[in-house]
């Protein structure tokens, strides 16, 4: 297999992505393995997801890999996952409501369960012009959703959205019936961009608008901001270029190249506007965006940048870049020589100034921290395991402030949204009601229909009993699910990399501690693991080897020896008409283990011999991955 030298060069996973995208999905992820496996040689899967890895560029590459891995074209590329609904939309000369008249009840949770089970992952913020208790929520696999009532709760309003990815929101604050949404993820491991959406009727209907991508561009939008005098006139900060709108949409125009990952109006001003990328340069126009100059001070650092701008002292501007702040005191002419601000543990995560306080910022990533003399210390407000401090939920994406309050800062990350005080650094959830949990995998009992298990992306293990909602697990990605057909009280779950967890009436095990951990080291990112269908005591898990247990998990057996090309399998199956009959399967050979190394262009069936451990192999010549197995129950 072809490696490419740039791989020693080339600076981060999004790069290599990047560099890759319009390859096929064998090919960037064998082009992805090889710069983990040069970048951290000897690591593992479970050492590159835990310690300083625990939210890295691998476990990031891992749910981009687990996410398309199912949405493929023939070619094996990845798949335009918004075709459908765009032609959905665009062609009304056809049915495509083919479960029109279906309907569907949420079974999911709705409230916050606690510690790090919320429900899911946002991006982005709008609030009403007079309101305050009215705000709009963009949710990164969930949609627009609306609250009328602070973030009490929520009604959806982008269900007809080609699909659900929302990076940005505009509200137009002369006439509020006006939304604009970014269909796209802000992040290079989900989603790209088809571009503006436009809806003139609150959100109860959506068109889309004359920016549009093709999902084979790769374009991400990072940020959009409307004129202060002229709602019409909206910047859209995107990784091919800074866009420009004056009419809403209905024309637009590039009118800067390369990646612009924030731009803002100076406060008080619909004349001076600033922008950042990529790169070390700060751009700043005086003519409302008709023109712009480049600084000749430099922001240096790496990754997105963000602008930072304060309605209390409009002249004062922050530049953040991965663990550095760079500030201005006179509206981006000069720039300081940067504070690293490591010590909280921002990397490219956020940082805003308080409404209260010029000299009091909040900044976090996994946890959040302030600091009360602009940036010079630090002292964490918020922890993500019970404790002294207020619990909230990692991972911090975009941080927010409603301009009719002042004493009060909105999050959003992987759990949903929060608000701070920046008076008391007291946290409030506000996420309750938004439904947009990204699900791995559910599991349904076959003895009480009520009893339901799913593991999520950030948000663990989580099960239903009688319509009440508790966690299995408290953090992490909840993946594979499995209930006992007979006793709805035993219920199978697992973590990333292979943890496999046994729960019998509250008692919790790891029980793929029972496998000889230099066993279980090499394990798929969604570890396979089933319920024999003939007796369900009995499981089969698989690694690099396939291991099965006749006792729900407390003892395991090795039914496989050194299985050929195989670092981590993906799939299992047993037969209904004989359990000695086992299925499995390697996909591509592209695996989260040991970075095994590259060549196998074909997935691999793997057959047990009916009368002892011996294992037939054969080739699948597909270009796409295998899904699932089934088995004839004959």
């Amino acid at each position: 297999m072809f490696l490419p030298s740039l791989m020693f060069s080339q600076s981060s996973a999004e790069q290599i992505f990047n560099e890759n995208f319009d390859a096929d999905y064998l090919t960037i992820c064998n082009a992805l393995e090889g710069y983990f496996k040069l970048k951290h040689p000897g690591l593992n899967a479970q050492e590159l997801s835990s310690g300083e890895h625990r939210d890295g560029e691998f476990v990031k590459y891992k749910r981009w890999q687990s996410f398309w891995k199912s949405r493929l074209t023939p070619e094996g590329k990845l798949g335009d996952i918004s075709e459908f609904n765009r032609k959905k939309i665009s062609d009304t000369s056809k049915d495509f409501n083919l479960l029109e008249d279906a309907e569907w009840t949420n079974l999911s949770y709705t409230t916050d369960l606690g510690v790090q089970i919320g429900l899911g992952r946002t991006t982005s913020l709008a609030f009403h012009p007079t309101d305050p208790n009215i705000f709009y929520v963009g949710a990164a696999i969930g949609g627009v959703w609306k609250t009328i009532n602070g973030g009490s709760s929520y009604e959806p309003l982008g269900d007809e959205l080609p699909y659900l990815a929302v990076s940005s929101l505009v509200l137009d604050q002369s006439n509020p019936e006006i939304i604009y949404a970014a269909i796209s993820d802000n992040v290079w491991y989900g989603p790209p961009s088809i571009g503006v959406y436009k809806s003139i009727d609150g959100g109860g209907s959506w068109n889309n608008t004359s920016l549009e991508f093709q999902f084979s561009d790769n374009t991400r939008i990072y940020w959009m901001t409307a004129k202060p005098d002229n709602q019409n006139i909206i910047f859209v900060g995107t990784s091919d270029g800074l866009y420009k709108t004056s009419d809403g949409f209905e024309t637009v125009e590039l009118i800067a190249e390369g990646v612009v990952s924030d731009i803002k109006f100076k406060p008080g001003s619909s004349e001076e506007v600033y922008f950042v990328g990529n790169t070390s340069s700060f751009f700043k126009s005086s003519d409302g965006g008709i023109t712009f100059e480049q600084s000749t001070n430099q922001v240096p650092g790496s990754g997105r940048r963000r602008l930072i701008i304060s309605e209390l002292n409009p002249e004062l501007i922050y530049v953040s870049a991965n663990n550095m702040l760079f500030k201005s005191t006179d509206s981006g002419a000069n720039f300081d020589g940067g504070t690293n601000i490591s010590s909280a543990e921002v990397g490219n995560g956020i940082v805003l100034i308080s409404p209260a306080d010029e000299e009091k910022l909040i900044v976090g990533n996994f946890n959040v921290w302030a600091s009360e003399d602009g940036g010079e210390s630090f002292d964490m407000i918020s922890d993500w395991l019970p404790g002294d401090l207020p619990l909230i939920h990692v991972d911090q994406r975009n941080a927010f402030i409603n301009p009719l309050l002042n004493d009060r800062v909105y999050l959003c990350n992987d759990g949903g949204v929060y608000s701070v005080n920046v008076n008391t650094n007291e946290f409030t959830n506000l996420s309750n009601g938004l439904q947009i949990t990204q699900y791995y995998d559910i599991a349904i009992s076959q003895s009480d229909v009520s009893v339901v298990s799913g593991g999520s992306q950030d948000n663990g293990n989580v099960y239903s009993q009688n319509g009440q909602w508790f966690p299995s697990a408290n953090t992490g990605d909840g993946m594979t699910q499995a209930i006992d057909p007979n006793d709805e009280n035993l219920r199978y779950w697992s973590y990333q990399n292979g943890s496999i967890n046994r729960t019998f009436n509250g008692d919790v095990q790891n029980i793929s501690n029972n496998i000889p951990s230099d066993e279980t080291d090499n394990a798929e990112w969604q570890t396979p693991f089933i319920l024999d269908p003939n007796d369900p005591e009995t499981l089969i898990a698989g690694y690099q080897e396939i291991f099965r247990s006749s006792n729900n998990g407390d003892s395991w057996e090795q039914i496989s020896d050194n299985l050929p090309f195989v670092s981590a399998l993906d799939l299992l199956a047993v037969a209904p008409s004989n359990s000695e009959r086992i299925y499995a399967v390697e996909n591509y050979g592209v695996s989260t283990g040991d970075m095994f190394g590259f060549g196998q262009s074909s997935s691999r069936l793997f057959v047990k011999s009916i009368t002892d451990n011996e294992w037939e192999q054969q080739l699948i010549s597909v270009t796409e991955t295998v899904e699932d197995i089934t088995v004839n129950p004959n």
